[in-house]
């Protein structure tokens, strides 16, 4: 009897997964899936919980990026705005629109 091809043991087993997450953390996510490089944070409200999501993700290793905590809302645009001219794609959070604005040059 001649020998029956099978699929993979991981093909096989494909199972989609559902996750219920804050607009916080698909904002989180949307970065790491961005594959940003440079990520400017400023502790004010709204967005301080986007910020501690990254947080988690760089510290769990989920994330590569240089994680940046700026002395104010000005000084982040300007880290990006340099960032970005070096050819880095950037995310900066904004209290304006309380979400993070990519920038890739």
């Amino acid at each position: 009897m001649a020998p029956v091809a099978t699929a993979p043991v991981e093909e096989q087993r494909k199972i989609e997964e559902t996750a219920l997450i804050t607009g916080s953390e698909a904002i989180a996510v949307a970065c790491k899936l961005a594959d940003v490089d440079v990520i400017t944070a400023y502790p004010i409200r709204p967005y301080d919980t986007v910020m501690q999501y990254i947080c988690k993700l760089v510290a769990n290793g989920d994330m590569d990026c240089e994680y940046i905590v700026a002395e104010g809302e000005h000084s982040q645009f300007e880290i990006v705005k340099h960032a970005s001219a070096a050819a880095r794609v950037c995310s900066a959070a904004q209290a304006a629109s309380a979400g993070c604005t990519p920038w890739k040059h």
